[in-house]
């Protein structure tokens, strides 16, 4: 492993962890406090319209101050951001304004990651250090899902919320080690156009990817917790789905770089599609975890493959900041799609495993290269 990648992966471990402890609870927070499904909907619409607004944002002020000074100060929106949930009732803080401090979070978060990320990798290693990334991710929030609900529900959210604080702040300190790369990228409407013409299946294979990604982390978790009424168990299947695919997700890096990556690619779209197509017929509790399982397994055969392959396209990109800004495109159009969608019909949890199990089918006949090479 470069150790130049040292101090992404130990602030992932400490980000993980504070993440872990309430990140899958959010939406059943803001239920618990009388908030309507759709209102929910609508925060996550808000938050990732924010994040697509301030990308370039981003991208512009990281040509004059570098990637540093950007990925460190995530932390002091992630900081507000908890602290605006513990004191939302109290203080009577807008929700939508919520949704706005972490959509800036995720814009001077992810966008300066994938630009280290793509830079400090190699082609031929990118799935196993990709798979390094996500699972040391995993390990580190192994248990906090478990312990979050327990927190929040023997000693409520106040005290959850503190515990999330304290390894945010931590988690700062790895970031300070970093070199400060400034970026040459200049928005360019055009250049984006150009891409998208020269990536189109690309660009419809992140739309897919964020709607079944959209669905699994926050729509899932919101059908569990009103399928069981028990912040417990929703820690606890997300204990057994992380438990599960910390092994498989490293084995599934390493076969990445010396098979095929389309062929987990296919063979991931085929399984996550029938996961969700049993979801639709999930009637006992048996039945809520070894799905949650399957699709931990199943989920990553696919994402990491298709995420690999994005790093391998950013890094062939003659400005690797440019694709990453044009991923943002794609990535939004598909979640604001879902959103939209989900707002304005009334069965909203069986629209949203269907439309999980299609995007999961588009992998099946997903490929870059062109025929004959």
């Amino acid at each position: 492993m470069s150790k130049e990648l040292h101090p992404i992966y130990y602030n992932s471990i400490l980000r993980g962890i504070a993440f872990s402890l309430f990140g899958i609870f959010v939406p059943i927070y803001l239920l618990t406090h009388d908030y309507s499904l759709n209102e929910v909907l609508l925060y996550f619409l808000i938050h990732h319209t924010t994040t697509f607004i301030f990308t370039p944002v981003n991208m512009t002020l990281s040509r004059k101050v570098g990637y540093k000074p950007l990925i460190i100060s995530s932390v002091i929106f992630v900081i507000m951001f908890i602290l605006m949930l513990k004191y939302l009732e109290p203080l009577m803080i807008p929700v939508y304004l919520v949704a706005l401090v972490v959509g800036l979070n995720d814009a001077f978060y992810f966008t300066p990651l994938h630009g280290y990320f793509t830079r400090l990798t190699q082609t031929g290693e990118r799935g196993t250090r990709l798979s390094h990334l996500i699972s040391v991710g995993q390990f580190a929030g192994l248990v906090g899902p478990i312990v979050g609900g327990v927190i929040a529900t023997y000693l409520g959210f106040s005290l959850l919320f503190l515990f999330s604080l304290i390894f945010v702040v931590l988690s700062i300190i790895p970031l300070f080690t970093l070199k400060n790369i400034k970026p040459t990228v200049q928005f360019k409407p055009a250049r984006v156009v150009l891409l998208a013409k020269d990536h189109k299946r690309y660009f419809a294979g992140e739309i897919f990817d964020s709607i079944k990604s959209e669905v699994e982390g926050i729509i899932w978790p919101i059908f569990i917790f009103l399928a069981l009424k028990n912040f417990i168990s929703v820690g606890q299947i997300s204990f057994v789905v992380g438990a599960g695919s910390i092994a498989f997700t490293l084995f599934v890096g390493r076969f990445h770089d010396r098979k095929s990556k389309y062929f987990l690619m296919k063979l991931g779209a085929v399984l996550y599609a029938a996961v969700w197509m049993l979801r639709l017929y999930t009637d006992s509790v048996f039945l809520l975890y070894a799905t949650s399982l399957a699709a931990g397994f199943f989920a990553i055969m696919l994402s990491l493959s298709f995420n690999a392959i994005f790093y391998d396209k950013a890094a062939e990109n003659k400005d690797v900041d440019e694709f990453v800004w044009f991923r943002e495109i794609p990535t939004y159009i598909g979640r604001a799609s879902l959103w939209i969608i989900l707002i304005l019909v009334a069965d909203k949890f069986t629209w949203a495993f269907v439309m999980a199990g299609i995007a999961s089918l588009f992998f099946l006949f997903f490929t870059f290269e062109r025929r004959g090479k």
